[in-house]
């Protein structure tokens, strides 16, 4: 690393203007407009255009994550059907027929609720897994476009 005269930034020792105020490496005071470094527009395009989207690398725990949603809302149903079938079953009383389909709907709704819970869960983690790899992919990109302005400028100086 090597400190910029100009605004004491630190720059990675591979480049040779200081990606904060374009200041050339060596230079004591920069009062040259053409050694400031300019946007590379054309490499910002190709950055721009080349960020692909992150391709998912866990299809089977995504799979579990749909698969629990249903299973949260079949047990909703199965509850609620067990509710109305022991509710109407022989020798339970008036006043307990509401309530029995009430606690098997609440029971029901704290499954799905249980399921749900869990597979956003799953879903976190794969999307902070994902975005970790994005944040790697965009700074390995980040640094790319930084050594080729680099290079460009370099270029330019020795015509």
């Amino acid at each position: 690393m090597w400190e910029c005269s100009n605004c004491k930034n630190e720059v990675v020792d591979n480049l040779n203007y200081c990606y904060n105020c374009g200041t050339k490496r060596g230079v004591v005071n920069n009062q040259d407009n053409n050694e400031k470094i300019q946007y590379n527009f054309e490499a910002l395009k190709r950055y721009e255009s080349g960020q692909k989207k992150i391709p998912n690398k866990y299809h089977a725990l995504n799979t579990i994550i749909s698969i629990l949603k249903i299973f949260g809302w079949v047990s909703v149903l199965l509850y609620v059907a067990f509710g109305l079938s022991l509710s109407q079953g022989l020798g339970v009383s008036e006043n307990m027929k509401p309530r029995i389909f009430i606690i098997s709907l609440v029971v029901g709704i704290l499954i799905l609720i249980s399921f749900y819970a869990i597979a956003e869960s799953i879903k976190v983690i794969l999307d902070i897994e994902k975005n970790s790899r994005k944040s790697e992919n965009n700074s390995q990109t980040i640094i790319n476009l930084l050594i080729e302005t680099n290079k460009l400028l370099e270029n330019k100086n020795n015509l």
